[in-house]
This record gives structure tokens, sequence and C-alpha cells, in this order.
């Protein structure tokens, strides 16, 4: 199921589309994701990790942009990519009815509402799929922006894996895992 583009206006005025990623965006958003994995903890990627998989990359979305089943959804202001969701379902005919989601702004364009556009649209996109029953995500207990938004959609806890991440020696994050019913 394709999406429609659409036009929204953030908190600070700034317009901005929301519409599936395609080919010719791969390069702007290796790039976003890269500032945005160095503007936060959240991630088990760091930023100078990602040029040596931009060929991984350029396959991870061209296989979104090639199956209806997935679902990769970009903010755009002013032709730059400034944030992205994903969706992505199982190849397990059992697991089909289950997705699982991921999202990522760019630092400046936090607390501006992008991330509830995205999440929104992105919610909106799953409920009208036939084949997904509910969608599932991985935050860091520690990220209580990330855990805000996903509870204000309805998402809740089912379990944590304890101790997950390592930040530092010695401090270790545990590992939330949620859940959101959409049929």
């Amino acid at each position: 199921m394709r999406f429609a583009p659409v036009s929204k206006t953030l908190s600070n005025g700034a317009a901005i589309t929301l519409r599936e990623c395609r080919n010719d965006d791969v390069q702007k958003l290796i790039s976003t994701v890269k500032s945005y994995i160095n503007d936060t903890g959240y991630l088990l990627i760091t930023g100078e990790k990602l040029p040596s998989i931009v060929e991984e990359e350029t396959k991870w979305v061209q296989a979104f942009v090639a199956n209806d089943r997935n679902f990769l959804l970009v903010a755009v202001c002013n032709d730059e990519i400034i944030g992205n969701v994903y969706v992505r379902t199982s190849q397990r005919i059992q697991l089909e009815h289950i997705a699982i989601i991921g999202i990522g702004l760019l630092k400046e364009w936090r607390n501006l509402g992008l991330g509830t556009m995205m999440l929104e649209s992105t919610l909106d996109w799953a409920r009208k799929t036939p084949f997904i029953e509910h969608l599932w995500l991985q935050v860091h207990a520690d990220n209580e922006a990330g855990l805000q938004l996903y509870k204000k959609f309805g998402f809740v806890e089912e379990g944590r894996h304890p101790a997950y991440t390592k930040h530092s020696p010695g401090q270790s994050i545990d590992d939330i895992i949620m859940r959101l019913e959409v049929k």
C-alpha cells in the first residue's frame, strides 16, 4: 500500500512534507541518519560506522521502495531530509501480522511536533495496511522523550532487556520493548 505525500506545518512555522522514501533519497537519508546518530546516545550504531555501510544502506532503502509490505517515511523541509520512520514486516508468514518500527530526527527539529506528525502518519498507514495487526519497538529506558511519544500514541511496555546497552563502564541501560495494537 502506498502513501500519498502530506504537507504539514511545525510549531516553528516550517513547512514540511511527509512522503515515502525514494531511491534517489539514499545519500540525503544517510547524511541525516549519520547526523542524528551523533546527537543521541539511543541508537546502537555510531556515526563513524555509517560511511562503511553506504552500499548496505542503499540496498536497505531499495528494499523498502520495492516492497509494499514495508514502509519508509521521510520528513522533508526545503529539499532536505530532517527525519525518518520505518516499518519493517517479517518475511515469515507466521509473523507477517507483526511489524517493527523505528524513528529518528535531526536534533534541531526535535520538540516541534515533527515526531508526533511522523508517527501519526505512520500509524495511519499501518492501520490501513490489511496484514499488520500490531507494531513493536525497542527504546532505551532513559529516552524520556521517546517513551513519552510512544505512550502518547498508546504503545505499552511488554518487557525489558535488563542492562541491554553499556554507555560507559559500569553504566548499563535497560531496553524497553513496547507494542501497539493497530487492529
